[in-house]
């Protein structure tokens, strides 16, 4: 395949995956580490180290439909990292704050059961500039962009609103006002 006929297959699905209300993006990366970014804004940096060899990621960001939160695949599923990566969501925030929650399938006595983990609140931080939402990860799965509540009245300076609780930058448990 040439290479202007792989571009432009490539924008064409993008297209098609967008108009579906999904965007996906696929690319290879190795030992030295590199970024993935899909066109709904999600990115993907995997550190140098993370992988040993050459390995295809993709990331797939699924449009909420009404009544849902949007859900973010990053693939392949379940890789352990042995360096972390950072992925950042670009959000709309305009609605009041939202945070990042890691959801996992666990199989028990009740069948399959979907567990979350907050992980912003320990390992996040809010990306101002790009109305985003960045955190730090050590495997691949499937994350959702979910509300957060508002911290009312406001934090005081030093402190951050985490869910609804003023706490020190870096997740500590003091209280704000």
């Amino acid at each position: 395949m040439t290479r202007n006929l792989r571009n432009a297959f490539l924008i064409l699905t993008t297209a098609t995956l967008a108009a579906c209300g999904n965007a996906s993006s696929k690319g290879t990366i190795g030992p030295q580490g590199g970024t993935l970014r899909s066109p709904s804004g999600v990115t993907l940096a995997v550190a140098a180290g993370a992988v040993a060899t050459e390995t295809q990621f993709e990331i797939i960001d699924a449009a909420p439909r009404h009544g849902e939160h949007r859900r973010i695949q990053l693939e392949p599923r379940g890789l352990k990292l042995t360096a972390k990566a950072t992925v950042t969501v670009v959000v709309d925030d305009s609605k009041g704050p939202v945070k990042l929650v890691e959801v996992e399938t666990e199989h028990g006595a009740e069948g399959e059961v979907e567990v979350e983990h907050a992980i912003e609140a320990e390992h996040g931080v809010e990306v101002e500039t790009e109305h985003g939402r960045e955190a730090e990860i050590d495997h691949l799965g499937e994350l959702e962009v979910r509300d957060a509540a508002p911290c009312d009245p406001a934090c005081d300076t030093g402190l951050e609103c985490d869910d609804g609780v003023c706490k020190a930058h870096g997740g500590g448990g003091h209280s704000g006002p």
